[in-house]
């Protein structure tokens, strides 16, 4: 990666060989920011993700996630498992398709999330148990602000005093198919 200086803001650009996002399948890493603000990460290749994570107890806080128009996703999550994994105080721009992408996660938490600016939803989450979002934004995506769907056995998500404005395409929807 490369850090660059703009004003007071920490601009990390993710230099990849080829399409590689920065992938972390862990257990207990903690990704905090100094705000998101001040800490961004930013694509500078095409790849698919900018940030795809896998494991438990995560802590995501505190950072801007701008896909720069060359990701496909902002943030990948797949298997997020586990009460203590939380995705917080998140900004996500830019990306080419969904700006949040919540894939099989099971007991998660997502909250005071901005998803901004994407190809597709603010918010794309497939095949959740137990996940909650709460807090968050999805404005001015090309798709919906807010897409909950299930392929297989979901066992609940719940979205709590959440926002969508200016988005394409509907505000909230929810499906029993991908979509």
């Amino acid at each position: 990666p490369l850090l660059e200086e703009e004003g007071d803001v920490r601009v990390v650009a993710l230099v990849a060989q080829g399409p590689k996002p920065l992938r972390i399948t862990a257990h207990g890493v903690h990704i905090i920011g100094d705000g998101a603000n001040h800490t961004v990460l930013r694509a500078s290749r095409p790849m698919n993700r900018l940030l795809y994570l896998r494991g438990t107890g995560m802590l995501i806080s505190r950072l801007t996630l701008d896909a720069n128009e060359k990701a496909l996703y902002g943030l990948h999550a797949f298997h997020l498992n586990e009460q203590d994994s939380r995705i917080e105080f998140l900004r996500v721009v830019r990306a080419r398709s969904h700006g949040i992408f919540l894939d099989h996660s099971q007991v998660c938490d997502i909250s005071n999330c901005v998803s901004q600016g994407n190809g597709g939803d603010g918010f794309y989450v497939s095949d959740c148990n137990g996940t909650r979002i709460s807090v968050c934004r999805a404005i001015d995506n090309r798709g919906r602000g807010f897409c909950v769907t299930r392929t297989d056995l979901s066992g609940g998500c719940w979205l709590l005093d959440c926002d969508a404005e200016l988005n394409a395409r509907e505000g909230l929807m929810v499906s029993d198919m991908a979509g």
